[in-house]
This record gives C-alpha cells, structure tokens and sequence, in this order.
C-alpha cells in the first residue's frame, strides 16, 4: 500500500448549511521523484541545498544514476521545449507511483508540458526504469520520518493561523477547483503552482510549497506563508465561466496590456490572468480582514504590482463595495458585471493620461 503522510485540517464552509472541506498539506511521491530527476540533470532551481540532510541524501543515493536515459531526457527536454521549473510539476503530476511502477494519467492537454506522445511514452519507460533500478520507493519510504515533520511544522506555523470560515463566507459558494497543499522538499527552497484537469474531473491547483531547514535541520516555515496559502484558497473559488464575463474580461485585460507593455508573471491566458487578480486581490483584502499589519498588507500589495497587477489598489476598493453591498451581491460571481466596469474604467482612465502626456 502506498505510503501517504498528510496532517488534515478540516474546515466548514457554509453556504446556508455547514458542510466540511479539509486542507490536506501532504508530500506527493511523484513530486519528489521529479524534482530529484531535475536536480540530477543540472536544473538550477533544483540545485540549493535548502533541504539540509535530506537532499544531500538524495544526491548520495541516486548519484550512480546521473547518466541514466531518464536524467538524460530531462537534460533534452529543458533544451527542446524550455521546460522551466514550473513545468517540471506539471510533468510530474501526469503520473502517478504505483508501489512497483508508474503509470501516465489520463489528463486534458491544456494543462500538460509540450511532449508529444511518443516522447511521453518513451520517457514513462524511461521513468519506470529509472524508478526500478534506483528503488526511488524505498528511498521515500526511508525518510517519511523527514516527511511527517516538515508537514507538522508547515500545520503549525502556517495552516494553524488561517482562518478557515472566512472563504466561503465571502465567495458565498463552494470551491469550484480542487486545492492540494504539497510540500516539495526536494524543491530547491522554491515555491511552485501547477494544475491538472484529470478527464471527467474538475480542475485541480497543486500549491507546492518551499522546504528549507536552519543549521540544525528544523523547517522554515513562518506566517509570511499564509498570504500564499490565502490566494490559492481564493483562486480555487475563482472560476470565470460565464462566456459573456468572460469574454469581456479579455478583452479589458488586452487593453490593460497594451497600454502597460506587460503580462503578470506566472499567469498565461487572459482569464487566468484575471482570475489571479482577483484572487490576489482577494487574498489581500482577507489580510486586511483578519488584523494583519499595515507592513504586511502594504508589501503584499506592491508585490502584486511588481506581478504586473498593477491595478491591485483600485481593485482592492472596488472589493470594499462588494463585502459593504452583500443584501446586493450574494455571491462574488454576481458582482461580476461590477468588475467588468472597473476594468472599463481602468482602461479609459489609462488612456486618457497616455493621451495627456503626448500632447
């Protein structure tokens, strides 16, 4: 049976009625498995050794496979389609470990890297091999002591200080995507988000957090991460699906963009870019909520705008209307419209100072 060592905790999210939904920080095996794949083929956001003892244990154990086929097809693969970081989770939650071998899930192509499937079968032989001979099993086993204490240290210096019925109370609905909290401890000290869409179900965010000890091999993990948590809470509520919402959503955020010259890092389509601003926005106005520092809410709002959210602090106004106005807007899907015409708004606005400042 495969092992899973995960801390629950368990939130009520009321939409008229108390129903439970858990947060379950965990370690995924195939999250460990390629991350050391990565740092074995030189990737250099793999490289750090946040991980103290545990990845000089992976460079000790796995270093006689350095020249397997599977190393150096990810060595390729960086080369033939820039893979980034990023993309080495997503890679990896095309598979799933099966105790003795690995088999490739059935998942929707939007939401894979650029192989193609001949390369993709040729790789998961590779995997299985590489997984067989190095008995990564055994290697993941062998540290779940490793595992068990960093998922107790993020739970108590992170998870513990989330207010759990806060999301629902101001989305007023259930969460439309499936949130899973991993720790990537073999991540380079980095902190990575990937989706995945398996056919026939909904859309899942991997929130992969940092894994970095102090000199005596105790986790970091403080409340700082609490933001990052908090958006992606936000963004699993967040879905734009309605094609007139939508449609005009994109056409705001092109013009956002043509007049600032620049996309949000990280985000790739228009509607995902501007379901991170809402959520980011969203994550803020929660800080802002739940008694946070001026400090902090200052510095999360200027990393937003150095994401290229540059409108955050008007849209966060526009989120103090939302929460004052509820008997009106039940649900953040109904204050939709509103968001159109802020953007409408933003964008004109910008336009007419860019006319100002060439006459």
């Amino acid at each position: 049976m495969k092992p899973v060592f995960i801390i629950c905790l368990t939130i009520f999210l009321s939409t008229g009625f108390l129903q439970a939904k858990e947060i379950v920080p965990q370690v995924k095996e195939e999250i460990e498995l390629m991350s050391a794949l990565a740092r074995l083929a030189g990737y250099e956001e793999f490289r750090p050794d946040t991980g103290g003892s545990y990845t000089n244990d992976i460079d000790s154990y796995l270093k006689k496979y350095r020249l397997h086929k599977a190393v150096e097809m990810m060595k390729n693969f960086r080369n033939a389609h820039k893979i980034e970081a990023d993309d080495v989770m997503t890679l990896a939650l095309q598979f799933e470990c099966l105790s003795d071998h690995i088999v490739k899930l059935d998942t929707e192509n939007n939401h894979s890297i650029p192989l193609n499937d001949k390369e993709t079968s040729a790789f998961l032989d590779a995997l299985n091999d590489f997984y067989r001979q190095s008995d990564f099993r055994k290697f993941f086993d062998q540290h779940s002591d490793v595992y068990a204490n960093g998922i107790l240290s993020f739970y108590n210096s992170v998870v513990s200080h989330i207010d759990p019925s806060w999301y629902s109370r101001f989305y007023g609905t259930q969460p439309n995507k499936d949130l899973h909290i991993v720790i990537g401890f073999a991540s380079g000290g980095n902190y990575y988000r990937a989706t995945r869409t398996r056919q026939g179900g909904p859309e899942e965010i991997f929130s992969i957090m940092y894994y970095a000890v102090d000199n005596n091999g105790r986790p970091l993990y403080d409340k700082s991460a609490v933001g990052t948590i908090t958006e992606e809470l936000c963004l699993s509520f967040i879905d734009i699906e309605n094609n007139d919402v939508k449609t005009t959503l994109e056409k705001a955020c092109e013009n956002v963009h043509r007049y600032t010259r620049e996309k949000p890092i990280a985000a790739v389509t228009d509607k995902s870019i501007m379901e991170e601003s809402l959520a980011y926005a969203s994550a803020i106005y929660y800080l802002i909520d739940n008694g946070s520092s001026k400090k902090s809410i200052r510095k999360a709002v200027d990393e937003g705008i150095e994401r290229g959210f540059s409108w955050t602090p008007e849209l966060i106004k526009r989120i103090y209307y939302y929460t004052e106005n509820r008997k009106e807007f039940p649900t953040f899907a109904s204050f939709y419209p509103e968001i159109i015409e802020f953007f409408k708004d933003y964008t004109a606005n910008l336009g007419k100072t860019i006319l100002k400042v060439l006459r």
